[in-house]
């Protein structure tokens, strides 16, 4: 009898964290959603669009070039939800990769909530960018700036690249919000009651330093595959 009490509670426990991180995701995909609208209303704007064009080239061409992008950009809309599942299950599935490698088992679906609760914080920088790029005259706007991170360590240091070099890119991942994104999944962590302060911050070390890895590759990646 106390057997079957204790696993009906563990299932009421586990259906409670599900619904829990449902709502969680929910409230990510409404927010990535909004921010792609912000984007495409506030960011890539038509004035923006000839002010990277240059004087030299034809409005006409680019304009016809933005209303295309305009079109295409209902998929970003569309996408948002998947976009954001990708990101935060690439996240989930490196920290339990890490865990296990450690010897610590902690279920999938809580690494999960773990993650979608520190991507608020990846949310929160693609937010502050936005307000960064609106606040800047037109006519400053290039295809460099619109890569800065306002609050990175390459920012404060003034420096820019067209052309992105490894240690830019890098810099550009040491910021405030990789601090707040690292505090939220180390906290995460801690409350599962699995792991030790060590354990925790190790594991939150190792996660951003694969996550860096990876975007900063891609960066380069694409870089080399567009030059």
């Amino acid at each position: 009898m106390l057997q079957t009490t204790d696993n009906h509670a563990d299932s009421t426990d586990s259906d409670r964290h599900t619904v829990k991180t449902i709502y969680v995701f929910g409230l990510l995909t409404v927010l990535s959603t909004m921010l792609v609208w912000a984007n495409n209303e506030f960011v890539m704007t038509k004035d923006i669009f000839r002010a990277l064009a240059g004087h030299s080239q034809n409005f006409v061409q680019v304009d016809m070039h933005y209303e295309t992008v305009r079109q295409m950009n209902t998929w970003g809309y569309v996408f948002a939800p998947v976009q954001t599942a990708v990101r935060i299950g690439f996240v989930a599935v490196i920290v339990q990769m890490t865990c296990l490698l450690g010897g610590k088992e902690i279920p999938f679906g809580k690494i999960f909530r773990i993650s979608a609760v520190a991507f608020g914080a990846t949310l929160f920088g693609s937010l502050l960018q936005i307000f960064w790029v609106v606040r800047q005259p037109v006519a400053a706007i290039t295809q460099a700036s619109l890569g800065i991170v306002p609050d990175s360590l390459a920012a404060w240091l003034g420096t820019t690249s067209t052309d992105p070099s490894f240690l830019y890119l890098l810099l550009s991942r040491v910021s405030i919000t990789s601090l707040l994104w690292m505090l939220l999944l180390f906290w995460g962590l801690r409350e599962t009651n699995r792991l030790r302060l060590v354990g925790a911050a190790t594991i939150t070390a190792v996660t951003w330093c694969i996550v860096s890895a990876v975007q900063v590759g891609t960066s380069l990646f694409v870089q080399e595959l567009v030059s």
